[in-house]
């Protein structure tokens, strides 16, 4: 799933496959790390790591100017004047990630200053967006930096290229949760879960913007509620069965999701305000550093119910069990301390997040992610159908003979 290629430079992790969302590493300590902006992770269906290029050739090319050291140097300084920067010379441009029909994400190596200090070497990411979605984030980032708790750290984008429809981005130092997960000594994954429990508590307060003094201003955030993801559930269904899973787990699979999107209609008559989401919450988009936890990718962050984020993690928590194979189940205790952490400052309805955490489990057992890699099984459809009955276990009691 993810590649290093060993350099005079620091090491450079990148995953092998472009249909996951993923994170790309700039190591320069065994335990810290420059990490992409917004950059997204790869699901951590497959962590092995092997040998290989960057993912794009980053030969300039005639008419992509964003791949040209030279060219580039004058999109970034366009970009970045606003927020004092000077560039000097962009050295080197590696082409790390493409989102098909969304955007391309850009590493660029500058040589550049800020007013008053030293010239010196810095890292950007560029997301280079088929629309305008871009110049969307660039207040929606602003806006979430500065409601955000101290606690929560959200990037501060350096500027954004109308021309080139490129949002310019800092790198993050930290550790991702990925890598905390992998700590072999429990008590210390369970303090950093409560850690973002309390984090995420603070994260899911944030409340819609006010008016702003100019409309340009004021950030845009969609609504994924309820509705929005029995939809989007449907989908998974359908994309599932269409891939020719076995007949028994296309059974489970039909009356499971039914269940589930009748869950997600009833809301049991409590009423509450939507809560801040990220949407996309897995361990590669979660970084652990001493001043706080910082959330990347904030691309799909909208208004809903907080138990989608906390059920997409709790989801990542389930595979990592299935990919280690056998042995003892870590995902119930981690969950727990996730949600300890949570309750301390948030408030969580027990039956949505059972719902919410099925539904990221069927998202993971899509057939296009269980090709690429899989968890302790090369066959994607025994993965899909293990992935089907963790997120439906209770669907196996009536559609069994």
């Amino acid at each position: 799933m993810a590649a290093f290629i060993l350099v005079a430079r620091p090491l450079l992790f990148q995953p092998k496959c472009d249909d996951f969302p993923f994170t790309t590493f700039d190591f320069t300590e065994p335990r810290l790390g420059s990490i992409a902006i917004g950059a997204d992770m790869m699901s951590h269906i497959d962590t092995r790591y092997e040998p290989r290029d960057i993912l794009a050739s980053t030969e300039p090319r005639r008419g992509d100017p964003l791949r040209d050291p030279i060219r580039s140097a004058r999109v970034l300084q366009n970009a970045s004047t606003d927020a004092g920067w000077l560039v000097h010379e962009v050295r080197a441009v590696d082409a790390v990630n493409e989102r098909a029909e969304k955007r391309q994400t850009f590493r660029f190596h500058v040589r550049a200053r800020r007013a008053g200090a030293p010239l010196g070497d810095v890292t950007w990411y560029g997301h280079h967006y088929r629309a305008g979605e871009g110049e969307r984030l660039l207040p929606v980032l602003r806006f979430l930096r500065a409601a955000a708790a101290p606690e929560i750290r959200v990037p501060l984008p350096i500027g954004y290229s109308r021309d080139q429809r490129l949002l310019l981005l800092p790198a993050v130092e930290g550790r991702p949760l990925s890598g905390v997960l992998e700590d072999p000594i429990e008590s210390r994954v369970a303090a950093s879960l409560k850690r973002l429990g309390r984090a995420l508590a603070s994260f899911h307060a944030i409340r819609q913007p006010g008016p702003s003094a100019r409309s340009s201003e004021r950030p845009s955030f969609g609504r994924w509620d309820a509705a929005s993801e029995a939809l989007a559930l449907e989908d998974v269904e359908k994309r599932i069965l269409g891939a020719g899973i076995d007949a028994k787990t296309a059974d489970r699979l039909r009356e499971g999701a039914a269940s589930l999107r009748a869950e997600l209609a009833d809301d049991g008559g409590v009423s509450r305000s939507p809560s801040m989401v990220h949407r996309q919450l897995h361990p590669g988009h979660v970084i652990f550093s001493a001043e706080g936890i910082s959330m990347i990718d904030l691309d799909e962050a909208a208004f809903g119910e907080p138990e989608h984020d906390l059920g997409t993690l709790i989801a990542h928590m389930i595979l990592g069990d299935l990919r280690r194979g056998g042995g003892a189940r870590l995902a119930p205790a981690r969950a727990d301390a996730l949600r300890a952490g949570y309750l301390g400052g948030g408030v969580l309805r027990p039956n949505r997040l059972a719902v919410y955490t099925s539904a990221a489990l069927l998202r993971l057992a899509l057939p296009e992610k269980t090709k690429n890699g899989g968890v302790a099984a090369p066959d994607w459809s025994r993965l899909t159908a293990v992935l089907v009955e963790e997120a439906l276990p209770d669907a196996a009691l009536t559609s069994a003979p």
